[in-house]
Parts: structure tokens; sequence; C-alpha cells
């Protein structure tokens, strides 16, 4: 959203990076509790470097909000990477089952349409798209969990598709975002898919579900 805004208020960009970059330091270095805190500073210095920037009042409060959109992901997947052993694992499950969720949806709502999930959000995402992406999801979590031996692959078959629901609303939520402010795409890093966000929506709404799930359910899984 900033990056849309006058090249004077580009520079609040740089601020929110090293926000991020932070907040994965403390996770990794000190735990979740320092992150969070770091968190909160960040999102402190994001409001007064958009203020400083000459954004209005919904600007700052947008920009900061950055913060609180992108941290939990970053301290939620530090964590996940942390156990040993397991921690990669953990990771590959999760990049694995959002990844097939989007491969899912896109292939099957691509060849059989039907009825438009969320026009006014997202016109090409449709009803059978999303059965598909959840249904890829399931099974790949359960592959992966018959693969390495868990004790219950069912549990994370059906983690999978819970992790697909999330994924498929974090994704909407960033089209909604997007609409809402006009902007076509998050950014132009990647030619023909537009910004880093736009790739990784579905992660970012995910990681904190598996990280929650892993913290008090993840021994149903028995990895």
């Amino acid at each position: 959203i900033v990056a849309a805004s006058p090249p004077g208020r580009r520079g609040v960009i740089p601020v929110g990076a090293a926000g991020i970059g932070a907040v994965v330091a403390a996770t990794g270095g000190l735990g979740v509790v320092p992150a969070v805190a770091t968190a909160a500073a960040a999102g402190v210095a994001l409001w007064r470097a958009a203020r400083t920037a000459a954004c209005g009042p919904a600007m700052r409060l947008w920009a900061a909000g950055g913060i609180a959109y992108l941290a939990p992901a970053a301290i939620a997947v530090v964590w996940l990477r942390t156990f040993d052993p397991g921690g990669a694992l953990l990771i590959v499950y999760l990049v694995t089952v959002v990844a097939a969720t989007d491969i899912g949806a896109y292939f099957v709502g691509r060849y059989a349409g039907g009825p438009r999930l969320a026009p006014d959000v997202s016109p090409q995402k449709t009803w059978s798209g999303l059965a598909g992406g959840l249904a890829a999801a399931g099974l790949t979590g359960g592959a992966i969990a018959l693969a390495v031996g868990a004790a219950a692959p069912w549990a994370a078959l059906g983690l999978g598709v819970g992790l697909g629901v999330i994924g498929q609303l974090g994704d909407l939520f960033e089209s909604l975002v997007k609409r809402r402010h006009d902007v076509k795409d998050a950014g132009d890093l990647i030619p023909g898919h537009g910004g880093l966000l736009d790739r990784v929506d579905g992660l970012i709404a995910a990681a904190p579900a598996m990280a929650l799930f892993h913290a008090t359910l993840g021994w149903a899984i028995g990895w």
C-alpha cells in the first residue's frame, strides 16, 4: 500500500523490513515472548515513520498494521524451525500443504469452473477450485505423514485441510486489502506474479495456525 503512494512515502518500507527482520532475529535468538515485544515496538516505529513521511492517520494505521499482519507468520515459521529434531519437517509440511492448496485450486477451478467463491473480492476463485485445493491439501498432508512414519496420518490429513481453508482465507484477505486500496499487486518483484506477498499470502495466514496446532495438539499426529 505504501509502495503505491508518492515516492516520498516509500521510505517507510525499509523501516518495516527492518522491523520484521528484528522480529525474526528475536524469535530465533530469544524466544516467542521477546519476539512479540519486538513486533509491538516495530509497529510503533513504523507508525512514526509513516507520520514523518506525511501519511494521513488512516495510512499510518495501515502501515503499522503491516507488522501485525506479518509478525505472527514470521514468529511461527522461525519457532517451528527451532524444534530439533523435526523442525525442518514441520516447515516442509506447512509450505507443501499451502502450495498444494493453491495448485489444486488453480487446476480444478480452471477446468471445472462453476459458481464464483467471492466475485467481489477475487473473481477468479470458484467453489470447485476451493474443493480441489482442500482435497489436494489433505492428501498432501496425509502423504507426508505416511512418508515419515507418523503415528496418525489421518490427523495430518485433517490438519492439511484445515490449513488449506485458512490459507485460502488469507489469500482472500490480501485480495480484499488490495481492492480496498485500488492496488492490483502487492509489488512487482516477481515478473508476471506481482510481489512477494502475492505468492505467500496463504502461508502468512496458515503459519500461525500451524504453530498453534503444534503447540497444543501436535502430539496427535505423532511425527
